[in-house]
C-alpha cells in the first residue's frame, strides 16, 4: 500500500519529468514510415500524380519554396502546383540522405511519436543539391503526414559572392529599396 501510494505520488510531483525519446524500436519503425511517406511524396511529383502527392500533407499545411515570396498554404500550393501535374511528371528531387528526429518523451514512459523534424538532401537535374527541411506530424496509429516542408537551394561558400552579385542589391527590412 505505501510503495503504491509512492509511485503514484511521484506521478503526480513529477509530471513534467522528460526521458530520452522514443524506444529504439519506436524510433526505428517511425523513422522507417516516415522516409517511406518523403520517397512516396516524391516519387508522386516525379510521376505527376496531384492526389498522391498532396495526400501526404496535412489539410493545413504549408510549403516554403524557394523564393522569399513562396509561402503557401496547401491550398495556395496546390493550386499553383495543379499545372505541372500533369499526370507524367511535375518535378524531380531525388532524395539522398534524410535525418529525423523526435521529441522526448514523458515520464509515464508511453511514447508513440506523433511529431518529427526532418531534413533531406535532394538532387535536382537543374538546381543540383537542395535541402529539405520538415515537420511531420500524425494522429495515434494514422500516417505520417508532412505539415511544414522547405526547399532550400544549397550554395557553396565559395560560391556565395557570386550568387549575392547575380542576386543584386537588396534592401534592409523596413528601408526603401534603391530601384
Amino acid at each position: 500500500m505505501i510503495v503504491a501510494c509512492i509511485v503514484e505520488a511521484a506521478v503526480i510531483v513529477l509530471p513534467g519529468c522528460v526521458m530520452p525519446g522514443p524506444h529504439p524500436d519506436e524510433r526505428r519503425i517511425a523513422t522507417e514510415a516516415i522516409n517511406a511517406q518523403l520517397v512516396e511524396w516524391h516519387a508522386a511529383a516525379d510521376a505527376g500524380d496531384f492526389d498522391a502527392y498532396f495526400s501526404r500533407m496535412t489539410p493545413n499545411s504549408a510549403f516554403l519554396g524557394t523564393d522569399r515570396t513562396e509561402w503557401w498554404t496547401r491550398h495556395e500550393f496546390e493550386a499553383f502546383s495543379r499545372p505541372y501535374f500533369d499526370g507524367v511528371h511535375a518535378w524531380t528531387y531525388e532524395p539522398i540522405g534524410t535525418n529525423v528526429a523526435f521529441p522526448s518523451r514523458h515520464s509515464t514512459g508511453l511514447y508513440e511519436p506523433t511529431i518529427a523534424w526532418i531534413d533531406e538532401i535532394l538532387w535536382n537535374e537543374k538546381y543540383g543539391y537542395c535541402r529539405g527541411t520538415g515537420l511531420l506530424t500524425r494522429e495515434r496509429g494514422g500516417p505520417w503526414l508532412i505539415h511544414r516542408y522547405s526547399l532550400s537551394l544549397l550554395v557553396p561558400n565559395e560560391k556565395s559572392a557570386e550568387v549575392m552579385d547575380a542576386i543584386g542589391p537588396q534592401p534592409a527590412p523596413g528601408k526603401p529599396s534603391a530601384d
